[in-house]
Parts: structure tokens; C-alpha cells; sequence
């Protein structure tokens, strides 16, 4: 079974466009001038598309269980030194070359009320980040120190 992350809204999210939308009609409705009420037109607006458009969450397409995302930027040369951390203990990343480049992208999902993460590290080529390790499931404290780190 493949294992596939779908982008969802998160509670914060949610928050954020009824927020948004609700402060929107206050200036709208409330007669304090018409420059209050084209701002609360333009809010409400503002809403709506963060409504469609707001996503940070993930969501694990066969369990349905949520997760964060977190990514990490590596020079390509370290390529086989990552794959080889993911294959045995991924605390062992040399994190002091992370964002020097972006030929590298390491996704990683992570839960830590179910204590779970996926990691999955990703290579550019040809204007687009391609699979170059499959998907490698840890226990969130074997991985602390990746969320950790920035």
C-alpha cells in the first residue's frame, strides 16, 4: 500500500478565514464610514478566498490520521549521507549543511499525540522535486531533533 498525504484545514486555518470573514462583515455592516465598509467588502473577500485557498494540515490517505509537514533544504552531494541516515537512525543528518542548497528537499510529516512521522527525501531535476528514497516511518522521538531544528 502506498503511502500518500492529501493537504487539508487545520483548526487554525479555520480560525483564520472565519476570522477574517466575520470582521469583514462588522466593518461592513456597522455605519462608521464608507472606507470602514469598502475594507470590510474587501475582508469578507479575503475570506472567501482563504476559505478555498488556506490549507496547511495533512492528512494520511488511508488511516486518516492529521500531520504537520516540515522540510529541509540540502546540497546535493549529500545525498547518499541522507539516504543511508534514513535507512538506519535519521538523528544521524548533518543538519549544518541544511538550506546551504535546494537540490535536496527532505519532507517530513509528523504527529506527536500518535508519536509517528514519515520522512521522504526528494531530488531536483527538470524543474520539479522527484522521489529519490521511498517513504521511511519512524517513531516521533527518533526524529526530535529534525523537528527540533530552526
Amino acid at each position: 500500500m502506498k503511502t500518500k498525504f492529501i493537504k487539508i484545514r487545520s483548526t487554525i486555518d479555520i480560525i483564520i478565514f472565519t476570522a477574517t470573514i466575520l470582521t469583514g462583515c462588522i466593518f461592513a455592516i456597522l455605519p462608521i464610514g464608507t472606507n470602514a465598509n469598502i475594507g470590510g467588502y474587501t475582508l469578507i473577500i479575503i475570506g472567501i478566498i482563504l476559505a478555498f485557498t488556506l490549507k496547511s494540515s495533512y492528512k494520511h490517505f488511508h488511516s486518516g490520521e492529521k500531520f504537520q509537514r516540515k522540510q529541509l533544504l540540502f546540497p546535493l552531494g549529500m545525498k547518499g549521507a541522507i539516504i543511508s541516515a534514513l535507512d538506519s537512525l535519521p538523528e544521524n543528518i548533518d543538519l549544518t549543511k541544511e538550506g546551504n542548497a535546494q537540490s535536496l528537499r527532505l519532507y517530513i510529516y509528523y504527529n506527536k499525540q500518535i508519536k509517528k512521522a514519515y520522512l521522504q527525501l526528494f531530488e531536483y531535476s527538470a524543474n520539479q522535486y522527484d522521489p529519490c528514497s521511498r517513504i521511511y516511518e519512524y517513531g516521533i522521538d527518533q526524529i526530535k531533533r529534525l523537528i527540533a531544528f530552526k
